[in-house]
């Protein structure tokens, strides 16, 4: 006779397993009311969900969104982490997103559920939903609350990720920390040398080692009046396991040779990505690439959609090549850009073209394996079309076409082309 045992004598290890498989379920909705439905059968499978439900918490204060999170929920959450102390320690992923629409009177409760969270490796905290008119968040309008609580928590937390969107006054001493982060995206962040009161950095010290982590993917988007200098002078002697940086040259900062010092200390880095603009073509020879002898790939993003001719495109890729040397072992270099982009290659103009086909097959792209020009889907209709950049690829960049190494793909065109920058 079959003997049925009840969910509470499952082995544990047969639980895990049974929980993983629901976890990997692909659909969000489905994912969640099954893990809900299991957390019901007994303790075991109760808390092996959790684990599972509450890994990544997302609280989404974006007022246009239908799904948003309302001030009673907020409540419920804080509920739920009183009555069960377990669950904050199953929380790896927190993103806060909109941060900046939150209501008053959510702020202490927000400030308490925060100061419970202790796992949290990966934190995203967007301030302001860039599509409204002011793109930044005033750090000071919160209170001192929730000011505290974000501010211990970015020094408390074992963070492996760190992305921090549109906010301004946001304390410079809050740099000191994102060191010891292996990953770090600022987008349109203000930095001032005023402090969250008690928050000093003199008072607040991370709880990682100086020696065991060094940053290793650095992406800096910023927007016309953000200074850089602050965090790339705090962050310049950390650089040395970078594998990855992202800069956003959207207006005249690296104006001075000085102004790239700093990558004489990123001698690990293995890819370089910028995001210029056609007026910056002349700050772009400054960049000294046989400075990273372990570069491998590059990728020069350009948006001409409102301003310079397409001629300028070319200029921006001669210039920001000039100074590799044959230490570089350069392997791949993308391009991309917005409709300009296609309209240069759709032109076979060998002239204008012919200093950077010089540099793409002379001896210091030996080791190139692939040219790649990002060109934006719209303007693909019919086969036809797929193939007339190539054709004037061919003729415009003959000497490296020779090579085989040139490719065009189709990319969606980009949100940040049309509303990033507008003011």
């Amino acid at each position: 006779m079959m003997v049925i045992k009840s969910p509470a004598t499952v082995p544990p290890e047969i639980v895990e397993r049974i929980i993983d498989k629901v976890a990997l379920l692909k659909d969000d909705c489905e994912r969640f009311t099954a893990l809900k439905a299991c957390s019901l059968i007994s303790r075991n499978f109760k808390n092996s969900s959790q684990r599972h439900l509450f890994q990544s918490l997302t609280i989404d204060l974006t007022s246009e969104c239908d799904n948003h999170t309302t001030p009673a929920q907020i409540q419920n959450l804080h509920s739920a982490f009183f009555s069960s102390p377990n669950l904050p320690f199953y929380v790896q992923e927190l993103h806060l997103l909109d941060l900046g629409n939150i209501q008053l009177s959510c702020e202490q409760i927000l400030a308490d559920i925060i100061s419970m969270l202790k796992e949290v490796k990966i934190l995203h905290i967007n301030f302001q939903n860039c599509m409204r008119l002011i793109i930044s968040f005033d750090w000071w309008k919160f209170t001192h609350t929730l000011q505290q609580a974000l501010t211990t928590m970015l020094f408390s937390l074992p963070l492996t990720n760190l992305k921090l969107k549109h906010v301004s006054g946001f304390p410079q001493s809050t740099i000191q920390r994102f060191k010891f982060i292996p990953t770090v995206q600022l987008k349109a962040v203000e930095f001032t040398e005023n402090e969250t009161p008690g928050q000093q950095s003199g008072q607040m010290q991370p709880l990682i080692e100086e020696s065991s982590l060094d940053i290793k993917f650095l992406t800096l988007e910023i927007l016309d009046r953000w200074d850089l200098k602050p965090i790339i002078d705090t962050l310049s002697t950390h650089l040395g396991k970078l594998k990855k940086l992202t800069l956003d040259l959207c207006r005249s900062y690296f104006d001075e040779p000085t102004d790239w010092d700093f990558l004489k200390h990123c001698n690990s880095l293995t890819t370089l990505e910028l995001l210029t603009r056609s007026i910056l073509r002349e700050y772009l020879e400054k960049i000294d690439l046989s400075l990273l002898p372990h570069l491998r790939s590059i990728k020069l993003s350009t948006d001409l959609a409102y301003e310079g001719e397409p001629s300028s495109i070319l200029r921006n890729l001669e210039q920001c090549l000039r100074t590799a040397s044959t230490k570089n072992e350069i392997k791949e270099i993308i391009f991309e850009a917005s409709w300009d982009l296609y309209r240069v290659m759709m032109k076979p103009e060998p002239d204008k073209w012919k200093e950077l086909d010089m540099m793409l097959s002379g001896p210091q792209f030996q080791t190139l394996e692939e040219v790649r020009f990002m060109v934006c889907s719209k303007f693909y209709h019919d086969a036809l079309c797929r193939k007339m950049p190539m054709g004037a690829l061919s003729e415009n960049l003959s000497r490296t076409y020779e090579r085989g190494i040139i490719s065009v793909v189709e990319v969606e065109e980009k949100l940040f082309y049309h509303c990033m920058y507008r003011r």
